[in-house]
């Protein structure tokens, strides 16, 4: 599992699936399967293309900030890992069909984006912070700057319009309407303002 947090075997990693795709969709265009009939291809090789340019670019950067500033090299290495895990996990199916990762290999990566996520939480609100986002940005009750967490979620459960009720009352509109019929074992006329009793 620790292989994967490996500079060189995410790079080749991600970079075996973009190469992957590219040559799949050139035997589909080499067949001679109009272009216009690649457009899943296409798109599925673009990320993938993004992907492993975006994970090279990082990892360069990440040389850089081991001499430049190595005190903020562990954590943005943590990043680095979280974000190339991420997405060779969500694609595994990429890695596995062409035997490129066997059944252990793509258990280990699980448990290395376990891994990376669980050692990011001590880094999270550091990380947030950093770019200086503003509560509004943020639009979070848990992540609020002035650390009023239960106070937030109170304010948030008042003030959203599923608590509001009918008429000022703590009951969620439609539920007279729609839900209490049902519950009492009644269906709705056609007309939607009468109830008849079901005969099941």
């Amino acid at each position: 599992m620790t292989d994967w947090f490996n500079p060189s075997i995410q790079i080749e990693a991600i970079g075996h699936r973009a190469a992957r795709l590219l040559h799949y969709l050139a035997q589909l265009v080499n067949s001679g399967t109009p272009f216009s009939g690649t457009n899943i291809e296409c798109s599925r090789l673009s990320v993938a293309h993004t992907e492993y340019v975006v994970a090279m670019i990082f990892h360069e950067r990440l040389k850089q900030i081991m001499r430049s500033n190595p005190s903020i090299y562990p954590v943005m290495k943590l990043v680095c890992d979280v974000y190339i895990l991420t997405r060779v996990e969500r694609n595994i199916g990429d890695y596995t069909e062409d035997g490129y990762l066997n059944y252990q290999q793509a258990t280990w990566c699980r448990e290395a984006v376990k891994k990376a996520l669980s050692d990011m939480i001590p880094e999270a609100v550091g990380l947030v912070d950093a770019w200086e986002f503003s509560d509004f940005e943020l639009n979070s009750t848990l992540g609020r700057s002035d650390g009023k967490v239960y106070e937030a979620i109170f304010e948030a459960t008042l003030s959203d319009p599923v608590n509001q009720g009918k008429n000022g009352k703590a009951i969620s509109l439609g539920y007279e309407e729609y839900i209490r019929p049902i519950l009492k074992g009644e269906r709705f006329s056609k007309k939607g303002n009468s109830s008849v009793k079901s005969k099941l």
